[in-house]
């Protein structure tokens, strides 16, 4: 494994694969993904790490399948289907929102025609 492949897999994994001399290219490569220069600091933020991870992903990916070992095939599979269920769990999110909505709508609209026909009853008895 290259020590660009190396960072690739630190940076998706969160796993220390380059230290002391090495470290560089790891922090070159996760400022090239980035597109902006990164503190070393910054790698402690969660928010930051999820962000390197999710722009590694694809490299990440792209090495799994071009890896010869089957582990690492495998687990390029496993991570285009976890892709799929979280664009699947994202659409059933916006459709269970707009039936939320919709149920919201209708619930409304018996406490109208309830209250319609209470200040109808009102009158009626007057």
């Amino acid at each position: 494994m290259t020590d660009r492949e190396k960072a690739i897999v630190m940076a998706f994994t969160g796993k220390c694969m380059l230290t002391e001399d090495k470290f560089h290219i790891f922090h070159e490569y996760i400022e090239e993904i980035m597109g902006r220069p990164v503190f070393t600091h910054e790698l402690a933020d969660k928010g930051v790490s999820a962000e390197i991870k999710e722009k590694s992903k694809y490299d990440f990916i792209a090495l799994c399948e071009e890896d010869e070992h089957e582990s690492f095939k495998d687990m390029g599979e496993v991570l285009k289907k976890l892709e799929n269920l979280e664009r699947k769990i994202e659409n059933l999110e916006e459709e269970f929102n707009l039936h939320v909505e919709d149920y919201e709508k209708l619930v409304e609209e018996v406490y109208d025609t309830e209250r319609n026909l209470a200040r109808l009853h009102n009158r009626t008895w007057r």
